[in-house]
């Protein structure tokens, strides 16, 4: 008896109701028993249907199921169900499912045995062209309404409030952004301009709620006022449109400005963009002074990193101080209450790390298991980016078949007969065909390469310098110390005042040190 996997997916509230998944599963059980086939699972997906198979929970699951022959044939209910994506991705899906081993059914038609099957092909290319026509016409209307002069994103801005889809000025939050731009163009009621974390620590001490409604007013909250243009009158749409799973930013005259009702003048604007330009170069985070754990290697026992600090009276020695002690804020927003942990000295903090690593690179019989470890892991990891990769450059093969017969066939067609502008039209659509394949395919191989957890110049890299090590060269470059500790993906965790986990993924193991610099002993170690 052969085994099937009933596959049901919905996106929207609407499919639910229309064609919930309990309908889809019904429909795929009758066709079972119609195929004498047995139902060994049912798996569902409540996710939008451009997503590819295997990055869906569902889907995901499925895959398992076939590589491990747990199951003869998959079965649908219609073939949107399986993607709602371009058709050469959504016929990728397919050919993956196939390459498996395994059986593919659409209980509107029975067997599908190719990725080509026209019925499938046309099915998806309808469902796809449906979709393509739906996001125009609603692009087209935003479009239509933001040239109108209506704001149409979901929120206002901080010191608006939307009305009939225009915005207007709400004068309690807009006289903080005056505020705000005042303090850091003109300055406090002394003529002193402010920074922004001081705009933010005075905003937060009294009371102002951030945009967001919490209690700490936060520097990155101060960034984007300022730097947000409809403060000075003029809101821009479509300001980034998104290529794959990354938001790039448009060009200028992509741009659709729309007058809105200005807060602050333009000059005092622009006069906040020229500052902030300026102290982007002179800004203390330039400075020469090279701090070995910087980049947030370094956690404070509140969650906060702890950034370098130098000592201004003796320049041999700085400190790495908790970020959220000294400043006030932390990225996490955890809680408003002060840090109190005291700073680690900064030389005794980096030698001990640095003789840490150092000793557990220096073992290379550990180094190259756990290489091969992670290693077998990125395979594991990559196996549906892999097949699916497969998947893709069998179908690139097919089209170049099927390209050189059209071309071979052309010749032998008259010019001008029906037939040859029909030869004509297929060679054009496989051209574009194999163009979307291409452009999947490169998608996927840059995919495969950014999930490996190393390269394969960061493992030579390692191995000579371990090499390096073991001959008793240890006399390294402050850029191959940074080396090391980025390869060895080195955590440094405060976990009791002057006490610290340094955790590494390469090779896999944690320890815990006293690094108060009055006594430095290793404690516990474990990989």
């Amino acid at each position: 008896m052969k085994r099937f996997i009933t596959y049901a997916r919905v996106s929207t509230a609407k499919q639910q109701k229309m064609s919930g998944l309990q309908t889809q599963v019904e429909d795929c059980k009758k066709y079972i028993e119609a195929e004498d086939g047995e139902c060994v699972a049912v798996i569902q997906d409540d996710i939008t249907g451009v997503a590819d198979m295997h990055t869906r929970e569902g889907g995901a699951k499925l895959l398992t199921m076939l590589r491990s022959r747990e199951a003869d044939a998959v079965v649908i209910w219609m073939s949107d169900r399986v993607s709602r994506a371009e058709l050469v991705r959504s016929l990728t899906d397919v050919r993956v499912i196939l390459d498996l081993g395994s059986e593919f059914h659409v209980t509107q038609y029975g067997r599908i045995h190719s990725e080509n099957d026209k019925r499938l092909v046309l099915d998806l290319l309808d469902s796809w062209n449906e979709r393509e026509k739906i996001k125009t016409r609603t692009m087209r209307g935003r479009i239509n309404a933001v040239r109108a002069g209506k704001y149409i994103a979901s929120r206002a801005p901080y010191g608006f409030r939307q009305q009939n889809k225009y915005l207007v000025i709400y004068e309690p939050e807009a006289r903080i952004v005056r505020l705000i731009f005042t303090w850091y163009v003109i300055g406090d009621e002394t003529g002193k301009t402010l920074t922004l974390r001081e705009i933010a620590r005075r905003l937060t001490a009294e009371h102002v709620p951030s945009p967001k409604g919490k209690k700490v007013f936060g520097p990155d909250a101060v960034v984007r006022i300022i730097a947000n243009k409809s403060y000075a009158g003029t809101w821009e749409y479509r300001k980034v449109e998104r290529v794959g799973n990354k938001l790039i930013k448009r060009p200028a005259e992509d741009l659709i400005a729309v007058n809105v009702p200005a807060i602050v003048s333009p000059e005092m604007w622009q006069a906040a963009q020229e500052r902030r330009a300026y102290n982007r170069q002179v800004s203390m985070r330039n400075t020469k002074k090279q701090y070995l754990l910087r980049g947030g290697l370094v956690k404070c026992m509140c969650g906060a990193a702890m950034t370098g600090t130098p000592n201004t009276r003796y320049p041999n020695h700085w400190y790495y101080g908790c970020h959220r002690r000294m400043h006030g804020f932390d990225g996490l927003r955890t809680t408003d209450t002060p840090c109190k942990q005291k700073a680690l000295h900064g030389p005794t903090l980096e030698a001990v790390v640095w003789a840490h690593c150092v000793k557990l690179i220096s073992d290379p019989v550990k180094l190259q298991y756990d290489i091969d470890r992670l290693r077998q892991a990125d395979e594991a990891a990559q196996l549906p980016l892999c097949e699916r990769l497969k998947a893709v450059e069998a179908q690139m093969s097919e089209v170049e078949r099927e390209m050189r017969g059209l071309m071979a066939e052309r010749p032998t067609l008259p010019a001008g007969s029906l037939s040859r502008r029909t030869n004509e039209e297929l060679t054009a659509q496989k051209d574009q065909q194999y163009i979307e394949l291409q452009a999947e395919q490169a998608a996927l191989a840059s995919k495969i390469n950014q999930s490996q957890s190393f390269t394969e110049e960061q493992i030579e890299f390692a191995l000579t310098f371990a090499s390096r090590v073991g001959k008793g060269i240890e006399n390294a470059t402050f850029e191959e110390k940074r080396e090391v500790l980025s390869l060895m993906q080195t955590k440094i965790e405060l976990i009791a005042p002057y006490r610290v986990k340094i955790i590494t993924k390469l090779p896999m193991h944690e320890a815990t040190y006293n690094v108060d610099k009055k006594q430095v002993a290793i404690e516990s170690g474990t990989s």
